[in-house]
């Protein structure tokens, strides 16, 4: 009997209804695809609602048109790379949608960047024309001299702000210290001009047509850019169908959120996650986009008493803040119906943890993961909630997961293949979706080693994760391929361990709050592992024997051989750990204590 593969028989499917699993995303620009659903007698519902001042979608249209005139007035043409440098204010997302209707592409860009990574990204895609925050002129000021760019455009937090609006901290914490530095600034090169005065001045002076410009299937959209977690971020092509896709997946998945709901927005719009699930979707389903720009916890408990949210998406340490926030405690949250997570795992127990604190809030709902990466635009696969704490992690409805087998040479390098393994099977985890981007910008190497068109004439990515699928189909994600370690076992045998793993056996220790393992090399052992851990008490060494103890539990050889205790560990520019940064710390904290051990002797 021939052995059907778990990506062939898609038990998956079990999931879905016929309609979902016969539908396809329609072929449309971004743009038309958000308006198509918001017309007629839609047009005159809440779209975007930004510190109280909210937009209709025709108010919100009427935006998007005039910048499309403003923007042409400038000179901003079809296929011209336009970089977004823009916390979440109106007019960094009506810029977003107004240069989709012309053509250009959006390079999204973090403000966090450096101005030494700005003139990189501007290098990388040549652009005459930017959309930065205004705080960040100061910082990219020379570097947009040096790369001729002809027009700025500023983005600012005051710009929709309500009038009677005076004093707001979170907003005037952007501009501490730098407004006068900014209108100093302002004053030589380049033509900036902010975003309002620019559509006032510019506007009036296109004529022409400002319907969508036409465009070819493979045509690139917009430009994200990888998370940069363990090494310098790449430049991810994403078309216009990969954004819609996701939505359309997510609509036939996520059936309890409805028109007229609200939605709190806190992740940042250069991220997939942030820009299409959080804020391209809700518009599309007609649900009203609350658009916060600062990235911080504490924001969450005002949002949430103020607009009631239906639905609410972000990365762990929002939800750990959420349960520490005492202001919480006498709120009711049963109309929430979607809370999900990206970026980093949360453990088990901080999962079990938080659905208990939802339950004790009425939130009739459990949190839930989406697994993917920028590459996939956000995912391709979503966590169901089969009761009793168990999850499975399946596919989006037009996507497919397949465990593929992989090796590991000598040093540790990855050897990929397309063998698909069998359920319970371990190696390496392949996507493939209607998502799936069209690569990296200028980058052939990097994007033919995990954009790759398999045996079965399906092109799939290489996630770089290791994992297995269940008999259910459900995946397991065991961890990072690049952050697989290949050690010495007490028998000389080489064996791998798993930093994802050895941080969930910590996590159980009473008393730490967040861990991250990393491996380094290690003349005997090839490699071993180090903890970088921060914890709630004080007594180091007490915690040292506990989290030793704890240790006891996974194999000698996956027991980290120092325990390091920080206050916070680092984060790239979109909140996950930065791991290089930590690697780069634990090999240069051995080499010290090398040195003095030669010292000493």
């Amino acid at each position: 009997m021939q052995n059907i593969k778990p990506s062939q028989e898609k038990r998956f499917l079990k999931y879905y209804n016929k309609d979902a699993i016969n539908s396809t995303v329609k072929d449309m620009k971004i743009i038309d695809y958000m308006k198509e659903n918001n017309l007629g007698d839609h047009i005159n519902e809440n779209a975007v609602t930004y510190y109280g001042n909210t937009l209709t979608y025709k108010d919100f249209f009427e935006l998007i048109d005039t910048a499309v005139r403003a923007f042409k007035a400038l000179g901003i043409e079809k296929g011209e790379f336009v970089p977004i440098s823009s916390p979440n204010f109106i007019d960094g997302l009506v810029s977003f949608y107004a240069l989709n209707s012309i053509g250009a592409i959006p390079n999204m860009i973090t403000p966090m960047v450096s101005s030494e990574e700005f003139y990189y990204y501007l290098s990388e895609t040549p652009a005459k024309n930017v959309i930065i925050f205004d705080e960040s002129y100061g910082k990219f000021r020379d570097v947009l001299k040096k790369a001729n760019i002809k027009n700025t455009i500023l983005v600012s937090p005051k710009t929709y702000l309500p009038k009677n609006l005076k004093v707001m901290k979170s907003v005037s914490d952007f501009m501490k210290g730098n407004v006068n530095k900014i209108k100093k600034s302002l004053q030589d090169s380049n033509n900036p001009i902010y975003f309002d005065k620019a559509l006032l001045m510019y506007a009036k002076e296109y004529l022409g047509d400002v319907s969508s410009a036409d465009y070819n299937f493979d045509d690139t959209a917009v430009i994200l850019h990888t998370g940069g977690t363990t090494g310098f971020p790449k430049a991810v092509l994403a078309t216009n169908n990969n954004f819609n896709a996701m939505v359309h997946q997510y609509e036939s998945t996520i059936g309890n959120i409805k028109r007229g709901d609200n939605i709190v927005t806190v992740l940042p719009m250069n991220i997939g996650f942030g820009l299409c699930n959080n804020m391209h979707m809700p518009l599309r389903m007609g649900v009203n986009l609350v658009l916060h720009p600062t990235f911080n916890p504490m924001d969450i408990y005002p949002l949430f008493k103020k607009y009631n949210p239906s639905t609410f998406m972000a990365i762990a340490p929002y939800f750990k803040g959420m349960m520490k926030d005492k202001r919480f405690d006498n709120i009711k949250l049963s109309n929430l119906k979607e809370i999900c997570y990206g970026g980093e795992a949360m453990t088990f127990e901080e999962i079990k943890q938080f659905n208990e604190w939802l339950m004790n809030h009425g939130a009739d709902t459990v949190i839930k993961n989406g697994y993917g990466m920028n590459e996939l635009i956000s995912s391709a696969a979503y966590e169901h909630y089969v009761g009793d704490g168990q999850y499975r992690t399946i596919p989006l409805v037009n996507s497919n997961i397949k465990i593929v087998k992989v090796d590991f040479d000598k040093e540790g390098n990855v050897i990929r293949s397309d063998v698909e393994l069998n359920r319970g099977e371990e190696g390496e985890i392949c996507l493939t979706s209607p998502t799936l981007s069209k690569g990296y910008l200028n980058n052939k190497e990097a994007t033919d080693e995990i954009f790759r068109v398999h045996s079965d004439g399906i092109r799939w990515i290489h996630t770089g994760d290791y994992g297995k699928i269940d008999e259910y189909d459900g995946l397991h994600h065991l961890g990072r391929m690049k952050r697989i370690h290949l050690t010495i076992g007490d028998d000389g045998a080489p064996i791998k361990f798993f930093p994802d793993l050895i941080e969930d056996c910590i996590m159980e220790t009473e008393g730490v709050e967040d861990v991250a393992v990393v491996g380094i090399p290690d003349d005997e052992k090839s490699s071993v592992p180090v903890a970088y851990v921060v914890s709630n008490l004080s007594e180091d060494d007490e915690m040292r024997e506990r989290i030793n103890e704890q240790c006891q539990k996974i194999s000698a050889y996956s027991r980290p051989i120092e325990i390091y205790f920080v206050d916070r560990l680092p984060q790239t520019t979109i909140g996950k750990t930065d791991i290089l940064k930590l690697e780069k710390d634990a090999v240069l904290r051995k080499n010290q204590k090398d040195s003095v051990k030669l010292k000493k002797l």
